[in-house]
């Protein structure tokens, strides 16, 4: 099973998926210093002041300004957690698309056979200007913001009398609306049906990914194919692309057993990085590439014929090694994470998990230790663990730190560490997915019936849906 921990940004209404196109203010170092909030024992929820909501909550995002948008059911809410007064409602008339910490927000309105795009001030909460509109698509549009919070790209496709799709995918420049570029892909069949798009950190190229289509990476201005992908196939852009900065991207080929590091500002002349992992059997495969923190070392899962091992690979040196994962660590299912910039995690997914492997990426020197769950999200000094609960026990009662909650679960028990020592206890969420992010010393946990605002020194401000859950 793979982790799908918690959503760093939550973009859009309904969505509750990681994404590696945009993220939340900068990560800080967390404390080092700070309580492990694992070992937290069960105390009452803590709540110092709470606003009810009369809807059910979609996604919610910082605002440079202190605030907080709140998305319901295409309705947007604009929350001043300072106040004890009830979230402003204000008329948008379509789907929000909100990167978490912009200045821009795009509402999508359908006007059949035209979709409208709105750019709005996500402070003021007016309507700045329409972007060029698209043409609508009886496929689920897709859309992606830039790390930098510069660029917006939308995706669509519709079909024609052939049964052939024509999508499109634009790229906005967001400080002023304008379309910088509209790409077009003519008469495709349903092999290249394009089901998501990505942005490189500022902007500059668009990534275009098809169902069983290799990714395109093309510059957002003039629309020219850079590179092409080659990853398994039934992948997104998540899956096959991962930027390393501004300019240099990875791209995964022949299934998955192959990873190159191109660098898009060099000459013609710059060769690509390669690394291929020594798979022989035809059951070998390999997961996602996990980038560390500072995107210098890439940490592979390789699942072979003779058993598993976690593949390391410099980008910078180019150089790797592996090193074989003992079934006493996992068996069927593994994962992979970063604990640090240097250093790896490797566990089962199991329900519980006994021994974790842990591996020093620079001196390459591997311990053996009790497992211990791992935060769920570390960043801007806050450490969040979201432990599987079973809400039909009168105790919750703490399994391991699942990001997803499995099926077996309908709650998520939230605890935090700020980076001033302070620990809170926020209860369970009634959610299988949370939207995690931080901005200027708080942080937001998003569920579908609270949001709450924790600050450094451990105020905790919740929003409380008094809607019933459906």
């Amino acid at each position: 099973m793979k982790r799908r921990a918690v959503c760093a940004v939550l973009l859009v209404a309904g969505c509750r998926r990681p994404t590696t196109t945009t993220s939340a203010t900068s990560a800080t170092p967390p404390d080092a210093a700070a309580p492990d909030a694992s070992s937290h024992a069960a105390v009452t929820v803590e709540r110092n002041r709470s606003v009810p909501f009369p809807r059910p909550i979609a996604s919610a995002a910082f605002v440079p300004n202190g605030h907080v948008l709140v998305v319901a059911e295409s309705a947007l809410f604009d929350w001043d957690p300072t106040k004890d007064a009830a979230p402003r409602a204000v008329e948008t008339h379509g789907t929000l698309h909100v990167s978490s910490g912009s200045a821009r927000f795009v509402v999508v309105r359908d006007e059949t056979p035209k979709v409208v795009l709105e750019l709005w001030d996500a402070e003021r909460l007016t309507k700045i200007r329409d972007l060029a509109g698209v043409v609508a698509g009886e496929h689920s549009p897709t859309f992606a913001f830039s790390r930098d919070r510069s660029h917006y790209a939308y995706g669509a496709c519709r079909g024609g009398a052939d049964g052939a799709l024509t999508c499109e995918v634009d790229v906005y420049r967001l400080a002023d609306g304008e379309r910088i570029r509209r790409t077009l892909f003519s008469r495709m069949d349903v092999q290249g049906y394009v089901p998501s798009v990505g942005l490189s950190p500022n902007g500059r190229f668009v990534t275009v990914a098809g169902v069983l289509a290799d990714a395109e990476i093309r510059d957002s201005a003039t629309g020219k194919v850079v590179l092409r992908g080659g990853a398994p196939r039934w992948s997104g852009v998540e899956e096959q692309v991962v930027w390393i900065d501004d300019h240099r991207v990875l791209t995964r080929h022949e299934h998955g057993r192959k990873l190159v590091v191109t660098d898009l500002a060099a000459t013609n002349a710059a060769q690509p990085v390669v690394l291929r992992f020594p798979m022989k059997g035809d059951d070998d495969k390999a997961d996602e590439p996990r980038p560390s923190p500072d995107r210098k070392h890439m940490a592979t899962l390789l699942v072979l014929e003779g058993g598993r091992e976690v593949n390391v690979w410099n980008v910078e040196a180019s150089t790797s090694f592996a090193r074989p994962v003992p079934r006493s660590v996992c068996t069927e299912g593994c994962e992979v994470e970063w604990a640090s910039d240097h250093e790896i995690l490797v566990h089962g997914d199991e329900a519980d998990p006994k021994q974790s492997l842990r591996v020093d990426v620079t001196t390459q020197r591997e311990t053996f230790e009790p497992f211990t769950p791992a935060p769920a999200f570390e960043a801007g000094g806050f450490r969040v663990f979201a432990d599987v609960t079973a809400r039909s026990t009168e105790a919750a009662t703490t399994a391991t730190a699942k990001w997803h909650a499995g099926k077996q679960a309908d709650a998520l028990a939230v605890k935090v560490t700020t980076k001033t020592g302070a620990r809170r206890d926020l209860g369970p969420f009634p959610d299988r997915d949370l939207g995690l992010l931080t901005q200027d010393d708080r942080l937001l946990v998003v569920g579908t019936t609270t949001v709450a605002l924790v600050s450094a020194d451990g105020r905790v401000t919740t929003l409380e849906s008094t809607a019933k859950k459906r």
